[in-house]
């Protein structure tokens, strides 16, 4: 179950490295080469299906799970440790 979105995580780092430069190409010159925009068109589809995917199986298979396995504290941690992960910062009470 997890070795799948493991693999997604590796494909959507090189697609994201790989936008990063060719939006930052476009951003300094006010340019892109046509096959440059369709290789940049290809990629944006290509990480928005990754995500579309994984969110669904992370949300219909993964987070029920844990959910099960894990503990309220546990599951807390675990979302501050995402969050994290995208710069995001959330508070949670433990009442």
């Amino acid at each position: 179950l997890l070795n799948p979105l493991e693999a997604d995580h590796l494909a959507l780092q090189e697609h994201h490295k790989r936008i990063d430069e060719l939006g930052r190409k476009w951003l300094a010159n006010d340019f892109l080469a046509e096959n440059e925009l369709t290789h940049l068109l290809t990629l944006l589809s290509k990480a928005n299906a990754i995500y579309t995917a994984h969110i669904a199986k992370e949300e219909g298979e993964v987070f029920p799970l844990a959910r099960h396995l894990l503990g309220t504290p546990e599951m807390q941690d675990l979302g501050k440790e995402m969050a994290a992960r995208r710069g995001l910062v959330i508070q949670i009470s433990r009442d």
